[in-house]
């Protein structure tokens, strides 16, 4: 049994154990309310705590804000002590109605909503939480979710411009996921192809394909992806069924755990540029076929640098071997026949400086002395400057056909000179067995007139007279065509002749008619020349002579020259009647005569020997004109003529 002292030790010691109970539910309380304080004071996402304002019926009609940590402040930008007691509609009046409504129905759900507070200078987008942890209070958590936002924003942006980008770029782009199903399709995709984005997206890649070349097309793409191929060719089936060719650069599309999401492949449509260039590669084959079997060589001179290439068979014709030629214009020459070499110069000279095709015959040495002939064509090419840069040409070996070409003149020759022995003979027979007849018929003709004069009529007479006139012009025509026929088998050695020398003495030899129609001849300086000296008097006197008939008022006649490069050009100009033009061909065709024989004389012969007589000398004779106005004969001498 107990005492008293016992009891009472007993009482005290649970009473102190009571006090010391509560001193440690005291301190863990404090603890607690700290660890609270701290934690929430420190939380990085805003808290709030409302009481609930209802009326009678128990219905929420506003919020008013009992506390709020210092997240809460720094991310809605309200302080405590400004809104702490005050309603929610006090502080939004705007979005009171919101507000109540919202936060009522996701305290009651659970379920968190999202919005965007336009209270402060940004715009700022907050995830709010709210919960009821007791009867009448209504807690919110707030996020700031403003960087998320607008990352999601940016990002959306940027995804519809690459969108807008890709589907309006000009070169076609589709994008296809893992599986090869099509995910976009551009607006050029479609016009490449025919099909529209509707018609392929969702769909496998294998309808662009054609079955036959599809499981080829489909390593391509993969050995492409994972070799990194920068292009490849692959053929793709349009909707009407057409075959075009594309070229495609592709890359692959990554998550930010670089995992693969998918393929962007663009495309440039290139099957005119392969059928172009299987056209050229035809062409090219058609024309090296050509160029083998007509043994024509391909030569190019760049003029600027002087290198002179030649081609495999041209080197052929110069009996080089492949590859072996110089590159340079002065080895060109040097292969050129020393005698051809001047001709070659000016030929390249007037191709380059007169800006007109380069033509050209010249031969080349071979090693074994002989040598070949080359017929060569070219053109210049020219920058924009209009400077020549270079010049391009063709070679054609037509040693055989100028072999072939040398003895056929050489029959030719064997055969005029035999033409021409029995040209001698007519000649011959022109000028005695015709014209003594001829001689006889006039002189007794004129006997008879002589005679009987007196007993023939005034009819008599005449018929006599026209007879006799006959007789003269037929003895004169035979003399004519006697000169004619001689031009060539009566023509003398080429000399240096001064054609001052060869004017003088046909103005001496025209003196008298000169004279008579008070003529006025000037000439400017003119050139000497390798002629015959004899024919030259001849031609000056047909044509200075026709100049002084033909004219019905003071005669004046003016003879000039020039030189070119191959020949001396020489013309006669007058002041008489003049022709038509649709008369300059016949004028120098043998007996043909624009004017009555009884108003001016001669033959028509006259201008037929001219141009004979031009032709010997390597040159050519032509003539301007106008009726009334006048006439100007030219005509050519060769430079370069060499008859013996």
């Amino acid at each position: 049994m107990l005492s008293t002292l016992d009891n009472d030790l007993t009482y005290g010691i649970t009473n102190i154990r009571l006090i010391e109970s509560e001193k440690k539910s005291t301190v863990a309380i404090k603890e607690s309310e700290e660890k609270y304080h701290q934690l929430f004071e420190g939380m990085t996402e805003g808290f709030a705590l409302f009481d609930i304002i209802t009326d009678e019926e128990g219905n929420p009609l506003d919020y008013r804000f009992i506390s709020m940590n210092p997240a809460f402040e720094k991310q809605t930008g309200l302080k405590a002590k400004d809104i702490t007691g005050k309603k929610i509609s006090e502080v939004f009046p705007v979005t009171k109605k919101y507000w109540i409504e919202l936060c009522g129905q996701v305290a009651l759900s659970g379920e968190s909503f999202e919005f965007e507070n336009y209270s402060t200078e940004l715009s700022s987008y907050f995830k709010v939480n709210a919960f009821m942890p007791q009867k009448g209070y209504v807690a919110v958590v707030y996020e700031n979710i403003t960087k998320r936002v607008l990352a999601e924003r940016d990002l959306k942006s940027t995804k519809e411009y690459l969108e807008s980008l890709i589907n309006y770029a000009n070169a076609p782009i589709i994008v296809w996921n893992t599986k090869n199903v099509i995910e976009l399709f551009n607006h050029a995709a479609e016009h490449l192809t025919g099909y529209t984005s509707e018609d392929v997206e969702g769909k496998k890649l294998d309808l662009l394909f054609p079955k036959t070349s599809l499981t080829g097309s489909k390593e391509k793409i993969r050995l492409a992806l994972t070799e990194n191929m920068e292009t490849i060719e692959i053929p793709i089936l349009t909707k009407n069924k057409e075959t075009r060719i594309v070229l495609w650069n592709s890359a692959k599309v990554y998550d930010e755990n670089r995992k693969v999401l998918s393929t962007i492949g663009q495309g440039k449509d290139i099957t005119e540029r392969i059928k172009a260039e299987k056209a050229v590669k035809e062409s090219k084959n058609k024309l090296d076929l050509a160029l083998e079997n007509g043994n024509i060589g391909i030569w190019e001179w760049d003029i600027r640098t002087n290198s002179f290439q030649l081609d495999e068979r041209m080197e052929k014709m110069f009996g080089l071997e492949p590859g072996s030629f110089e590159k340079t214009y002065d080895a060109f020459e040097k292969h050129i026949y020393e005698e051809d070499i001047h001709h070659m110069r000016n030929a390249f000279h007037q191709a380059i400086e007169e800006d007109i095709p380069l033509e050209s015959i010249y031969r080349i040495r071979l090693k074994n002395d002989d040598f070949n002939y080359i017929s060569t064509k070219a053109l210049v090419e020219k920058d924009n400057n209009g400077k020549p840069i270079k010049m391009s040409g063709v070679c054609f070996d037509v040693t055989e056909m100028k072999k072939g070409t040398e003895k056929a003149m050489f029959r030719l020759n064997e055969d005029l000179l035999r033409s021409n022995k029995e040209l001698e003979q007519f000649a011959y027979i022109a000028s005695h067995d015709l014209q003594e007849p001829l001689r006889m018929v006039s002189s007794f003709t004129q006997l008879l007139s002589q005679r009987y004069k007196d007993k023939l009529d005034q009819d008599a007479q005449e018929f006599i007279q026209f007879a006799v006139d006959g007789a003269v012009r037929m003895q004169r025509l035979i003399n004519d065509l006697l000169e004619y026929s001689r031009i060539e088998t009566k023509g003398k050695k080429f000399s240096a002749i001064d054609m001052h020398n060869v004017l003088g003495q046909t103005i001496k030899n025209l003196s008298f008619i000169i004279k008579e129609k008070n003529a006025v001849i000037i000439n400017d300086e003119l050139p000497a020349v390798i002629a015959d000296e004899g024919q030259m008097v001849q031609l000056f006197q047909n044509l200075i002579g026709n100049a002084l008939k033909f004219c019905d008022i003071s005669p004046t006649i003016h003879i000039s020259a020039r030189e070119e490069r191959e020949f001396y050009i020489f013309s006669i100009k007058d002041n008489g009647i003049g022709m038509d033009p649709q008369y300059f061909y016949k004028i120098f065709q043998i007996f043909q005569r624009l004017q009555p024989k009884d108003q001016y004389g001669g033959t028509g012969i006259g201008l037929a020997i001219c141009k004979r007589i031009v032709e010997r000398h390597g040159g050519k004779i032509w003539v301007e004109s106008e009726l009334g106005k006048g006439a100007k004969f030219y005509f050519s001498i060769s430079k370069k003529i060499n008859k013996n």
